[in-house]
């Protein structure tokens, strides 16, 4: 079983990679995440509701993660 701090930060990198390398808008970066941490939790554990629940967390977390880590690092 993948560990969510892993799969938060990888979910981190991979939406920082779409958004400079396809000029993805900031404002749809929440439902990426959101997406990706549900399609990789799903393909990590299998489908059920309480892995759907932990890609939701996942997902949220790291959307959450780096814009407030941004706020505050470059008070932006």
């Amino acid at each position: 079983m993948i560990e969510t701090t892993v799969l938060v930060a990888s979910i981190i990198g991979v939406v920082q990679v779409i958004k400079s390398a396809f000029n993805f808008p900031s404002r749809f970066v929440p439902i990426l995440a959101l997406t990706l941490g549900v399609v990789a939790t799903t393909v990590y554990q299998g489908f059920g509701q309480e892995v759907v629940f932990a890609g939701i967390v996942a997902g949220l977390s790291a959307s959450g993660l780096y814009s407030s880590v941004k706020k505050v690092a470059f008070n932006k």
